[in-house]
């Protein structure tokens, strides 16, 4: 797998950290929100600071650091792969001192995006909204098991994919070497 691979593969599995990442899908179709006014790309000011606030009190803003505590390890790897001769601890190095403030760097691209994603499937009074129910004891009680409950989630997750992942190549491993593929 090319480095650049592995690095979208390391912000792909980084993103159910982020609060609401790991939602599951409503047991019924939600109600049809109202389609998106025209605007400018930046979008309703009034809502994007309502979405800035919302994430400051999930915790979305400062997880986004913990996200890329998660993806060093996948980064040294993925250099490792694509230099085996250099030593473990320059490549280690290499990504502390080199990448990983790169990204760091670069993090408030990554709340903007967000903000811009809450923005075009959110009102700014639907936001207030969500912002007033995490001020509710069941919504401060949501908020402080919501990291935990996250970390349990990936660990589920991952889990089940190395379970099925492997049963299905027992289970198929006939059907894989018939198509070339040889396990």
């Amino acid at each position: 797998m090319s480095w650049s691979r592995t690095l979208l593969l390391a912000a792909a599995l980084a993103i159910p950290a982020l609060p609401g990442a790991a939602q599951t899908p409503p047991a019924r179709p939600a109600p049809a929100a109202p389609a998106p006014a025209a605007s400018t790309p930046a979008g309703d000011p009034e809502a994007r600071a309502a979405a800035r606030q919302l994430m400051d009190l999930t915790g979305a803003t400062a997880m986004m650091d913990q996200v890329l505590a998660g993806m060093r390890p996948l980064l040294v790897q993925a250099l490792r792969q694509q230099s085996p001769q250099v030593p473990q601890a320059t490549v280690e190095k290499a990504v502390d001192e080199v990448l990983i403030p790169e990204f760091r760097a670069r993090l408030p691209e990554a709340a903007d995006a967000t903000v811009d994603l809450y923005v075009r499937n959110f009102t700014a009074a639907e936001l207030r909204e969500v912002i007033a129910f995490y001020g509710t004891p069941v919504g401060r009680k949501l908020l402080q098991a919501l990291p935990q409950l996250m970390q349990q989630s990936v660990a589920v997750g991952q889990a089940w994919g190395q379970r099925v992942a492997q049963e299905a190549l027992t289970k198929h491993r006939a059907a894989l070497r018939e198509r070339g593929i040889n396990l």
